[in-house]
């Protein structure tokens, strides 16, 4: 067997496992963003298969693997529960990316790369597995929720004078409102 020949196997290798690995890694990620809500979501769901375009796909895959370690994180925090880790799988995702981005460099380039669809398969089985504990959260939760009484819905009628009467008692009638300055003082973050 040539030298030509153990490189191009290899090369082959690397693009199968490559393509069969990135695929399963859309279907995984698209489940776990799928499952966490716009306030923790760091990237629409769609988004993730943009790791098939060439060259580009050195760089967004970095992004997704940020993206769906923040987003299961923040989403589990979000319903108040505390995840083994605070971004889940982003160790091993960024170990595999690395490892990905061997392939360019000679010679021993393409063994490292191929070793990033071993640890690929590593990431996915951890945040598949975080995503079943973020979907059964959410089932337990949406399963023991307080139900609402329609009569809280329905808007009941107010009598005028208990509400003008209320309005006269409310000490803070004579106060300016609000500006957008004074309420990121007040309820901003502080740095």
């Amino acid at each position: 067997m040539s030298v030509l020949s153990f490189y191009g196997i290899m090369w082959l290798v690397l693009f199968a496992g490559w393509a069969g690995t990135t695929a399963w890694s859309n279907v995984v990620c698209i489940r776990a963003l799928s499952l966490t809500q716009p306030p923790a979501r760091r990237m629409e769901p769609q988004n993730v298969w943009l790791t098939f375009v060439p060259l580009f796909n050195l760089y967004w895959q970095f992004v997704v693997t940020y993206a769906v370690a923040d987003s299961l994180g923040d989403e589990m925090r979000r319903r108040n529960y505390i995840p083994r880790q605070a971004r889940p799988g982003l160790s091993q995702g960024m170990t595999a990316c690395i490892f990905l981005c061997f392939a360019v460099v000679p010679a021993m380039g393409l063994l490292i790369a191929n070793i990033s669809n071993i640890v690929r398969i590593i990431h996915l089985q951890t945040v598949s597995r975080f995503s079943d504990e973020l979907e059964e959260l959410i089932r337990v939760q949406n399963a023991y929720a307080p139900a609402v009484p329609q009569e809280m819905i329905l808007q009941q009628q107010v009598n005028p004078e208990e509400a003008e009467k209320k309005e006269k008692e409310n000490p803070e009638r004579f106060m300016p409102p609000p500006t957008p300055e004074d309420e990121w003082k007040r309820w901003g973050r502080k740095d």
